[in-house]
């Protein structure tokens, strides 16, 4: 990876890190998701990426203002950060969505998922994203 390279990846994880700290800013590091029951295609998932036409756990709300439209995640309910970003990382103009930014948003979404304070859930992603961006600096 050159310089040039190397930047840009640390900058989408960057990017990715202000949206999940701007929306535990505004919810507050003791907020806790609160699942809604939910069957899709027959099954049974717990959170949710949208709920009453607005972006809902983390994972979506970050997603949403990443620019992803409601009605991508919405066909995407049930599937982990992963597959989403995968997904997603196959149309054009979604160069956001390195491995490096999935493997953190699924790690967050892990977390919150097992009911995890978003306080919580953004210290575990900050010291992850900052072990993926000295990754990038030593390659």
């Amino acid at each position: 990876m050159d310089r040039k390279e190397k930047l840009n990846e640390i900058n989408k994880i960057t990017n990715m890190m202000e949206h999940l700290n701007a929306i535990v800013d505004e919810l507050g590091d003791d907020f806790v998701y609160t699942p809604k029951p939910y069957n899709i295609k027959g099954i049974e998932t717990r959170c949710v990426y949208v709920h009453q036409d607005c972006p809902d756990c983390l994972i979506g709300k970050i997603l949403h203002r990443m620019g992803v439209p409601l009605d991508f995640l919405l066909v995407c309910e049930g599937l982990p950060a992963t597959s989403v970003c995968n997904q997603l990382r196959q149309i054009p103009g979604n160069s956001f969505l390195t491995s490096r930014v999935s493997e953190i948003l699924d790690k967050a979404q892990k977390e919150q998922d097992r009911g995890e304070p978003y306080g919580d859930v953004r210290k575990d992603a900050v010291n992850f994203a900052l072990l993926h961006i000295q990754a990038v600096l030593d390659s």
